[in-house]
């Protein structure tokens, strides 16, 4: 019995373990080579490292080819009726009079799912800013040495100055101008941006004055990287439009959009099943090439513990304490109530998986009327995922810090904002290729390049935090669906044979028509 469980645990998650394994066994023997065979940094044979390199960087290229595709296809199609799957819902119409308006359900539940998305969203990114896990203390410290025991240079230090802050202000107005691109095909493989440039007088002596500002000039500037929040907002445009007009008119389109959204769907997987090989050659010239691993290894550690925090937070505070403010009920049996749920959640890494066990769960342990967990459930298997919302935007920060990419206030909020589309865009589904694709969007938002390097080492143990992830967005859907049975005041009595909602004043009036009849 335990060994039956077992082998069909590795069938299910034989391409995490592969990968982890790939990644384990591709930094074990980069170690032992640059210890045993290359001990001395300039003794490396860079073209040998080039070459052995090249797998993993086709690999990275392949994701980074396919990370537009996704974007589109997922935000998209995500506004089609036919992906929410509560097609139920068009049965449940309002009657005149006495009807309870099922609308309201649907819009407290929009209602909900942002709220909590952006709530994690800024939890996790404050944590993180605050916290800094990839600042290093002890490069700082030694940085400040160095700085006391040389000739320090005050007009360095106030043209720094000047270049650090009007960097942020031209980050801020580069991700403002980007969301709304000129060209509808520019996105996809260019963006602009505008950088200061400063002019500096001929006699440094002027800048020790107090009231010296420096002359500038803008330059306009093309990058030939993919403008990931163009991309956002025409295909968020895209789909909202089609969602609008008649099916009659646009089923021609739709069908294409959910074609390819099948087709990315299935190179995504060919890429998860290639995955091993990519990472172990990625990892193993990586590890040759890191300088300081110890330093690495206590960021990560650090950075997961944090995750983890929160995580608990989450499920055992958060929640609990939203659901008892708006129902004076004990939040706590829920989290027995739907046990085996959150174990399918955790088992499959994916809520759309974990549906019916979800839907089982809260209707009979629960006792959840049918209305609700027809409508509630499964919208927030769809655009709910706000384990996603909160992780992400940690990990592009943290790689922010370790890029040693400066952030302020407006980009961290544009950050937020983005973690809250992309969490409605992708689906419910094991996270596989997207996981890779969703951090180097996020890194992107950001300004970091080349963050690749460093969104291996997080995904070493990306499969646990999947899991996590999977079972906040799981926790999170039954509570809303709880809190909007308290407020809707629909009882699992008052649901008639066809799924309708029913008041009081209906129940007398059928009883008054039988005793009549």
């Amino acid at each position: 019995m335990f060994g039956t469980k077992l082998r069909e645990l590795i069938r299910t998650n034989k391409h995490s373990l592969t990968t982890i394994i790939a990644i384990i066994f591709g930094l074990s023997l980069g170690f032992v080579f640059r210890n045993h065979v290359w001990p001395d940094e300039h003794s490396i044979d860079k073209q040998k490292i080039r070459y052995l390199e090249l797998p993993g960087l086709i690999f990275l290229r392949s994701f980074q080819l396919l990370l537009a595709p996704v974007l589109i296809t997922s935000l998209t199609t995500s506004f089609f009726c036919d992906k929410i799957d509560n097609n139920e819902s068009n049965d449940f119409q309002q009657r005149p009079g006495t009807k309870y308006d099922l609308q309201k359900v649907t819009a407290m539940s929009f209602l909900f799912f942002i709220s909590f998305s952006i709530f994690t969203a800024i939890l996790g990114i404050t944590a993180v800013s605050i916290l800094e896990p990839g600042s290093s203390t002890i490069e700082t410290e030694s940085l400040l040495e160095t700085l006391n025991n040389t000739n320090y240079d005050p007009i360095k230090q106030k043209q720094e100055k000047f270049r650090k802050s009007h960097y942020q202000m031209d980050s801020v107005y580069n991700i403002i101008l980007n969301i709304f691109p000129d060209n509808p095909l520019t996105p996809f493989f260019m963006k602009s941006y505008e950088q200061t440039e400063f002019i500096w007088p001929q006699h440094f002596s002027e800048i020790n004055d107090p009231n010296f500002v420096p002359k500038n000039k803008i330059k306009t500037l093309y990058s030939f990287d993919p403008n990931m929040l163009g991309i956002c907002v025409l295909s968020i445009s895209l789909g909202f439009i089609l969602s609008k007009l008649p099916s009659y008119k646009t089923e021609n389109i739709r069908a294409l959009l959910n074609e390819l959204d099948v087709v990315v769907k299935c190179l995504l997987d060919i890429m998860i099943r290639i995955m091993p090989i990519g990472m172990f050659c990625w990892m193993f010239t990586e590890s040759l090439k890191m300088k300081s691993l110890n330093k690495m290894v206590s960021q990560l550690f650090y950075f997961y513990l944090i995750a983890i925090c929160l995580f608990l937070f989450i499920w055992f505070i958060f929640y609990p304490t939203i659901h008892f403010v708006i129902t004076r009920n004990n939040p706590y049996r829920i989290h027995r109530g739907v046990f085996s749920s959150l174990l399918v959640a955790a088992a499959s890494c994916s809520s759309a998986l974990a549906l019916p066990v979800t839907m089982e769960c809260m209707e009979n342990h629960l006792k959840l009327p049918k209305i609700i967990s027809k409508m509630v459930l499964p919208l927030g298997m769809t655009i709910h995922m706000n384990g996603s919302s909160m992780y992400y935007p940690m990990v592009a920060v943290f790689i922010s810090q370790v890029k040693q990419v400066p952030q302020n206030f407006l980009t961290l909020s544009i950050l937020c904002v983005f973690s809250l589309v992309m969490s409605m865009g992708f689906p419910g589904v094991p996270a596989g290729g997207t996981t890779l694709v969703s951090h180097l969007a996020f890194a992107s938002v950001l300004g970091i390049d080349n963050p690749q390097e460093i969104i291996i080492l997080v995904l070493t143990f990306d499969w646990i935090f999947e899991r996590l992830r999977t079972i906040t967005n799981v926790m999170g859907d039954c509570f809303v669906a709880k809190c909007l049975e308290k407020l809707t005041a629909i009882k699992p009595s008052k649901i008639t044979s066809n799924n309708m909602a029913i008041t009081d004043e209906d129940m007398a009036l059928n009883n008054f028509e039988k005793q009549l009849g």
